[in-house]
């Protein structure tokens, strides 16, 4: 990617992208829950063979009260343009035909609620992939491509909340809902898809160029369909072929988008390829789901609204597989590095969940078997309750934790866990060569160091800031911060005896995350390990010479007394 391209996305803008993502996705969910300016009337509608005529097939609610009834037809090209699914804020007026008699309703404003769980899961995979983006922006600023990757994640829920959204303002509400249908998701995949492997094949060349051209052609069918159902010449939001027809305008733009992200894939270097992979899964299969939905659709229309609306369910909870994907490659694979981070929040979730959970069941058995108590024995139960919680409170988070790191981070402590192991032998080793050795070989096998070398005391050079703070402190220094002439991500102190016996330099990892906070207290334990058996080494030699010495001296002294004159005659050890 060029330096321009990358400037554009500093972290501040970053940051405001995905908590501007983050902020429209929850007020978004509240103009459609807290406010009557949109709510359900109890209005379906099915086509009846005639153009641009329906029938009501179901009258709920709001729409039974004003008169409508089961049967009723109606010309979709009278309906008000914002009765589904952006009503107006004031009462509607419907023109319904009924036993020949033409009858004029008014449907008031309802409180808007969210139908069903598939909404639910629907705005939640919102919010997720929104904050997704906004840990990304947070923690992976060492992987070259995780800016553009964060901002097109908080684009893409963004948008997606601007499509739900409404406002007191009818014009706004249809500006916003046509604003969120820019295609600005597949044309920056696109362009990130372009930003690897480069030079670009021919071949790569001209699939990008064929995604372009099919993005281009959806988003004109998409507001040639919204300007022609404005102007009542087609129906909106009603089930028909047309409606089908421009879903698969909408979403056919995924195919030639999947391609360039599997060629980028393939041309791209092994520690960004599966990267790439991950990317193209998380976006790829959710919206494969509605690409199936239209040509479903149009096959379902001699089935029934029913089939329609079944497959429509589908594609819509379909879209919590991409969060899904993007949080099992963050976790179990290790590809992006915001672990840590949601290791975390998943522990504070569990334990969370375990609490109130246990909380409630117990409160509920309590009020089962003392049902008669007094109020003053509920009160004790309750307050013991508490108790009991409150002390099982570590023991049910270390419980989770232990489950959480088992079941996404098990190789990390594998690894830490052999290098605990190895800082323990150290102190054991009576070759200094080979202690030197098997430090670097075992960093090198049981962590995802591309390299680490030790380096000891002498050969550190004087007056380096980094090794100065490392004779400073006594703590791991990361080389970036540093103007030094120290080689890698971190130097880990060897310390021995209070003194600094040297370091070990660790390059960057492997799939090139950040080191997290475990595993730099896993190095800075082997440091301490290897170096206090530096130490013991330097230590033991310097004695043994010592001996040599004290033995020739004697020796000396020996030939002086037995009058030969000879300082170096044979002397009996002692027995």
């Amino acid at each position: 990617m060029s330096s321009l391209r990358i400037a554009a996305l500093t972290p501040k803008r970053l940051y405001a992208l995905c908590s501007a993502a983050i902020v429209t996705v929850v007020l978004s969910l509240a103009s459609l829950t807290m406010t009557d300016w949109h709510g359900d009337q109890g209005l379906s509608f099915d086509r009846t063979g005639k153009p641009f005529v329906v029938k009501v097939i179901s009258a709920d609610g709001v729409a039974a009260k004003a008169g409508v009834k089961v049967g009723d037809l109606a010309d979709a090209r009278t309906m008000p343009f914002e009765i589904e699914p952006v009503p107006r804020n004031e009462v509607n007026r419907l023109t319904v035909t009924r036993n020949g008699r033409a009858l004029t309703v008014s449907l008031p404003r309802v409180r808007g609620t969210l139908r069903g769980w598939v909404q639910w899961v629907e705005w939640f995979s919102y919010l997720w992939v929104a904050c997704f983006a906004f840990l990304i922006a947070w923690r992976g600023g060492q992987w070259p491509w995780s800016a553009p990757l964060a901002a097109i994640l908080a684009i893409n829920s963004l948008l997606s909340a601007l499509s739900e959204c409404v406002t007191p303002i009818p014009a706004l509400t249809t500006a916003l809902h046509l604003l969120s249908y820019l295609p600005f998701t597949f044309i920056l995949l696109t362009w990130f898809f372009t930003t690897f492997g480069a030079p670009l094949t021919h071949a790569r060349i001209v699939m990008t160029r064929i995604a372009y051209a099919t993005v281009t052609v959806g988003a004109v069918a998409d507001y040639a369909f919204y300007a022609l159902a404005w102007m009542a010449l087609v129906p909106l939001h009603t089930p028909g072929i047309e409606f089908e027809i421009l879903e698969i305008f909408l979403t056919l733009p995924v195919i030639p988008v999947i391609v360039c992200g599997v060629l980028a894939a393939r041309a791209a270097a092994p520690v960004d390829a599966q990267r790439v992979g991950w990317i193209v899964a998380s976006f790829g299969v959710p919206n494969l789901f509605w690409l199936l939905a239209g040509p479903l659709g149009i096959l379902w229309q001699r089935l029934g609204w029913n089939a329609f609306s079944f497959a429509w369910r589908i594609a819509l909870a379909s879209t919590l597989l991409q969060p899904i994907i993007l949080s099992y490659a963050a976790l179990s694979r290790r590809l992006f590095d915001i672990g840590f981070v949601i290791n975390r929040t998943a522990v504070f979730g569990g334990v969370s969940i375990v609490v109130i959970g246990l909380f409630v069941l117990l409160e509920w058995a309590i009020g089962k078997w003392f049902e008669g108590a007094s109020h003053t024995t509920s009160l004790v139960l309750n307050g013991g309750l508490a108790v009991i919680l409150g002390v099982s409170l570590r023991f049910i988070h270390t419980r989770v934790d232990a489950l959480v790191d088992g079941v996404f981070f098990r190789k990390r402590h594998e690894n830490e866990r052999s290098l605990r192991r190895f800082a323990r032998e150290a102190a054991f080793v009576s070759d200094r060569d080979v202690l030197l050795d098997r430090t670097a070989a075992e960093i090198l096998e049981h962590s995802e160091v591309s390299r680490a070398h030790v380096v000891l005391q002498p050969a550190l050079p004087e007056n380096d800031p980094a090794v100065l703070a490392l004779l400073a402190w006594h703590e791991p220094a990361e080389l970036a911060r540093y103007t030094t002439a120290l080689v890698g991500e971190y130097a880990f102190p060897m310390l021995g005896g209070g003194e600094l016996q040297g370091a070990i330099l660790c390059g960057p990892k492997i799939n090139e995350e950040r080191y997290a906070p475990d595993e730099i207290e896993t190095f800075k334990e082997l440091a301490s390990g290897v170096g206090i058996a530096l130490w013991s080494l330097n230590v033991t030699g310097a004695r043994g010479d010592a001996f040599v010495e004290i033995l020739a001296q004697l020796r000396s002294i020996h030939g002086l007394l037995s009058g030969d004159g000879r300082a170096n005659a044979p002397m009996k050890s002692p027995q």
